[in-house]
């Protein structure tokens, strides 16, 4: 009798357990963890592998983070090459739910339509990518298809919460929609503004908030400009009258002042990750404080901004 008293005990607690159970998130990007987290709430325990400030192309997996990925139920990511480290920490982790092709592999680049797809790929170009830039996290329209993509596969890993992520997934789809629709109204009286950027990183959010863009101080992706490839930048953008330089936070902050200071611009560094910055300790705290600082800089630059012409 005691004995079937315990086991009858232990396998209650084995329940209990089990419905309080977390969904264990893996991300490469913080602002995956940070869609998890909003979609999931305490059902939820996200963790990613990124902090924020660091060039996604250049991350070292290590052994804490495949600990994480041996234990996760998913494990979301930029997908096509974006993260070439991604596969190390994946055989890593030593767990099958989250290979390429399993239920817990979760590719945010679902249904997203990539930019400047290239139709070759050679070394001689610096660092292209073969399936197209994959900055597209940078636009809030492709946001929402990325809730989706997430709260799908994390209904599918937890069914018994199912309704809870589904209503959260379609508030957030429409806080996302209401905040582009307020952001790009903010930048409207901008759009005139020339932006050069130091790395092609910002295709997306350019296009997205109908900005215009001056081109790059990277002569080729990824690879450092030298003296006399900025010197011929720095003659373009002055003919461009190029007001605003965006630096990413990982690259030259140092070459991207030069050259704004030399064309008469303001030089800005923006973040490109959640957590690049502490002001962007969320997705929409992101676009937030970008779009913020952008408009910020063309004031310092002395544009004013354009009106909307009377009827």
């Amino acid at each position: 009798m005691l004995k079937q008293l315990t086991i009858a005990v232990a396998a209650v607690a084995l329940l209990a357990q089990a419905a309080h159970a977390q969904l264990k998130v893996v991300t490469t990007a913080p602002e995956f963890a940070d869609l998890a987290r909003q979609i999931g709430g305490d059902k939820v325990e996200a963790h990613a592998v990124m902090m924020g400030p660091e060039n996604m192309h250049n991350v070292f997996a290590t052994p804490p983070h495949m600990l994480k990925l041996n234990k996760a139920d998913l494990f979301v990511h930029f997908g096509l090459d974006a993260e070439p480290w991604r596969e190390p920490l994946m055989k890593g982790a030593r767990n099958g739910k989250i290979l390429d092709g399993q239920p817990g592999n979760v590719d945010m680049s679902a249904g997203i339509t990539m930019k400047e797809v290239p139709t070759k790929v050679d070394g001689g170009q610096g660092d292209i990518h073969a399936f197209g830039n994959p900055h597209y996290h940078l636009d809030p329209r492709n946001v929402q298809r990325m809730v989706a993509t997430l709260a799908k596969a994390m209904i599918a890993a937890d069914p018994n919460n199912a309704k809870k992520y589904e209503e959260r997934a379609i508030a957030l789809v429409k806080e996302f929609g209401e905040l582009y629709k307020q952001l790009l109204e903010e930048l409207k009286p901008y759009e005139e503004v020339k932006i050069a950027t130091y790395h092609q990183g910002w295709v997306y959010f350019i296009d997205a908030f109908k900005l215009t863009s001056a081109g790059t101080i990277e002569n080729k992706p990824g690879i450092t400009p030298s003296p006399s490839e900025i010197a011929a930048t720095i003659e373009r953008l002055k003919k461009e009258n190029v007001k605003v330089v965006i630096v990413e936070t990982y690259n030259s902050y140092k070459d991207a002042k030069a050259v704004a200071d030399a064309i008469g611009a303001e030089c800005i560094v923006l973040p490109d990750h959640v957590n690049g910055v502490k002001e962007a300790d969320s997705y929409q705290n992101l676009f937030k404080y970008n779009v913020g600082a952008i408009i910020a800089a063309a004031k310092r630059a002395g544009v004013q901004p354009a009106t909307a012409p009377a009827k």
